[in-house]
């Protein structure tokens, strides 16, 4: 009975320190997991070549723009990603994709979105360009196996798709793009001539539309 006993006693000492030593490791795991994902989100997305000029939008085009939320909410969300971390892409593109979603939403219940409704064919394809740069975006940041490389292409690309939309909003109002590049100069000599965040090119050329979309 003793010898039983003994034996009982010694066989969950071995099952107790088993699951000590597997819950230690698990412990292990975890910690370790949440330190790889905080040195991910901090992996620094910069992107500065190849950049379309950061284009303004006429009085006119600003003006017809207020009370569109695709918009505006992009117009806020893209500046703060240019040069970001990891963690605050995906915080921002979770946004711009909620945005879309809600946007999408809307058209198909047929409510809420007057403006989209009224918006020319040639700018509604500007926004269906920026809409799918912004989930290949997402669907990027998000992967296992992180390509930076990648991901600042694809920012770039996005950011010059929204430079493709302001122009086209404002081709919208002007009958040629010398005369919107003029109606610009003179709005911004008015307001704030030394204003260097937002530029007006001095050739049209830089501001033509992208070929490849």
């Amino acid at each position: 009975m003793k010898k039983h006993l003994f034996f009982l006693v010694l066989f969950l000492g071995s099952v107790t320190a088993i699951l000590f030593t597997a819950c230690e490791d698990t412990s292990k795991t975890v910690v370790v997991e949440q330190e790889d994902t905080a040195v991910i989100d901090s992996t620094a997305i910069i992107v500065s070549q190849d950049l379309k000029p950061e284009l303004r939008l006429t009085k006119k085009a600003s003006d017809s723009s207020k009370n569109w939320e695709t918009y505006t909410s992009l117009e806020k969300i893209l500046p703060t990603i240019k040069s970001t971390t990891l963690s605050n892409l995906k915080v921002q593109m979770g946004i711009a994709a909620a945005l879309f979603e809600e946007k999408q939403q809307a058209e198909d219940e047929n409510t809420g979105m007057p403006t989209a409704v009224k918006l020319p064919p040639a700018v509604k394809a500007r926004v269906l360009v920026i809409e799918t740069k912004v989930r290949i975006l997402n669907d990027l940041i998000h992967k296992q196996s992180l390509d930076v490389p990648a991901i600042e292409i694809e920012l770039t690309e996005l950011h010059n798709s929204f430079q493709d939309l302001k122009l086209q909003m404002n081709e919208r109002y002007a009958k040629s793009i010398e005369q919107m590049l003029e109606e610009l100069r003179k709005e911004q000599e008015e307001q704030n001539p030394l204003d260097s965040n937002q530029i007006v090119p001095q050739d049209p050329q830089t501001l033509s539309v992208s070929k490849n979309e």
